[in-house]
């Protein structure tokens, strides 16, 4: 599995052309007095001690994983394109930080099509998540 400094390190080589899901989610992981190593910071007037952190744990981050892949189906089967690729892109950083190999398969673009339900099936079947697509 990766470091959070690695991982890290990953997200600031990347562009993000809409938003930065993964890091809003990675910031669960990272103290916050690291947020601004990926570009985050608190709002003005946000009482830090409202924001509930998790440890860099494999089981955390399949935890995170599970959901961000039942978001991305119901994205994907309610044929929403842009936020399906989003939502793919977030199931491949955590691929890439549990350095599972699934990533290499989830980050090719040629298992997109459609909605990226390829990519959400696989995922879901590897770690026994539940497929809502009927088609896994």
């Amino acid at each position: 599995m990766k470091t959070t400094d690695e991982f890290i390190e990953y997200l600031n080589g990347r562009t993000f052309v809409l938003d930065d899901r993964t890091g809003k989610r990675f910031t669960k992981f990272l103290p916050v007095e690291r947020w601004q190593e990926i570009g985050f910071k608190i709002a003005d007037g946000y009482d830090v001690a409202d924001i509930e952190q998790y440890e860099w744990s494999e089981d955390n981050i399949i935890e995170q994983l599970k959901d961000d892949v039942a978001f991305g189906f119901e994205k994907a089967l309610n044929q929403r394109g842009i936020s399906a690729s989003l939502m793919r892109d977030v199931v491949c950083d955590w691929l890439y930080a549990l350095e599972h190999p699934l990533y290499e398969f989830a980050s090719d673009e040629e298992n997109y099509y459609p909605y990226a339900l390829p990519v959400f099936r696989s995922v879901a079947a590897a770690f026994g998540f539940n497929d809502p697509s009927g088609d896994g």
